[in-house]
């Protein structure tokens, strides 16, 4: 059991070592990885603007003008009966 113990003990010991130097390393290199941010921003912001644009153009053309009926119509039932041509 002592075993068993000693090795999780151990795990968490060079775990801790390695999350250590994982934010020294982090802490050096912060200042190159700020870099990406000058682009990650206006990306965001050309999608942002892409989405609000192809809001107001959906309802522009129509898109939200009737959200009722295309649900009803699959339940309708049709009152003609079909053709000999569309029953063979």
């Amino acid at each position: 059991m002592s075993t068993r113990r000693d090795f999780l003990a151990a795990s968490i010991g060079a775990a801790a070592l390695s999350l250590s130097n994982d934010r020294r390393v982090f802490a050096q290199s912060a200042g190159e990885g700020m870099s990406i941010l000058y682009v990650l921003i206006p990306l965001g912001l050309v999608l942002v603007i892409v989405g609000i644009w192809a809001f107001f153009w959906a309802v522009g053309s129509g898109q939200f003008d009737d959200l009722d009926t295309p649900a009803v119509r699959v339940v309708m039932d049709d009152d003609t009966k079909p053709d000999e041509e569309d029953r063979q």
